[in-house]
């Protein structure tokens, strides 16, 4: 998808999906855990699912992007 393409509203729909679902996957990790939560849980989530995958997904500066991270 081109930068100067406008999303459409499935596309932005799918995008806010997947981020307030991966939001939740970690809220619930981190509210049910039986241990105590480290930095290191936490960086491992993050890394595992953000960075370049993300990225790679959803294009910098999109709409998509911005969709996803509402999410």
């Amino acid at each position: 998808m081109n930068e100067s393409t406008p999303a459409t509203m499935l596309q932005l729909l799918g995008a806010g999906a997947l981020g307030a679902v991966i939001g939740w996957y970690v809220y619930y990790i981190n509210r049910y855990r039986q241990g105590d939560v480290q930095l290191s849980d936490i960086v491992t989530l993050v890394g595992a699912i953000g960075g370049s995958a993300v990225l790679a997904i959803f294009p910098q500066r999109s709409d998509l992007f911005g969709a996803y991270g509402i999410g």
